[in-house]
């Protein structure tokens, strides 16, 4: 993880969601540029600025970048496992797949 989303993410756990939002930003547009937009790092900085939107209210912008960053990891990586009731769910790798 690069400083800068080391940087985003106090900001955004101080509260300077405005801040933070605008880094979040900042760092997705280089991660796409950089790594392209399907790579598992891109879509986890995508995941980050809409966890950052979510702290400003923006939900309708948070819940289009969540929509879009769990239909790129399902064509990406497959579809998710099925759930099993009763076991501890594992974080998954791309944001928004809970194994």
């Amino acid at each position: 993880m690069s400083c800068d989303s080391l940087l985003a993410l106090a900001l955004r756990g101080m509260g300077e969601y405005g801040q933070a939002v605008d880094l979040h930003r900042q760092i997705l547009e280089d991660c796409t540029r950089i790594l392209g937009p399907d790579h598992l790092d891109t879509l986890s900085c995508r995941n980050n600025l809409a966890w950052a939107l979510q702290g400003m209210r923006e939900y309708a912008q948070a819940a289009d970048l969540d929509r879009r960053t769990l239909e790129d990891c399902t064509r990406i990586l497959g579809p998710p496992p099925p759930r099993h009731s009763g076991l501890p769910q594992q974080p998954s790798p791309c944001p928004g797949q809970d194994g």
